[in-house]
């Protein structure tokens, strides 16, 4: 149980990381802008997801 909370905590916290760093390249306004922070903005969606998969899987086991 407590593994699977580090694990989403870890998520969590690059998921908002991605998601800062693609607001900031969005706002500096850069050629790859647009293309980076969309790559940026799936990536997060997809640690999230992954997050939460995680936690489920390891519910499961422990029940």
């Amino acid at each position: 149980m407590k593994q699977g909370m580090i694990q989403i905590h870890w998520t969590l916290i690059a998921g908002m990381l991605l998601s800062l760093g693609a607001i900031v390249i969005r706002r500096t306004g850069l050629e790859i802008g647009d293309f980076t922070s969309g790559m940026l903005s799936g990536l997060t969606i997809v640690l999230i997801i992954n997050g939460i998969v995680h936690f489920a899987k390891n519910r499961a086991v422990i029940k």
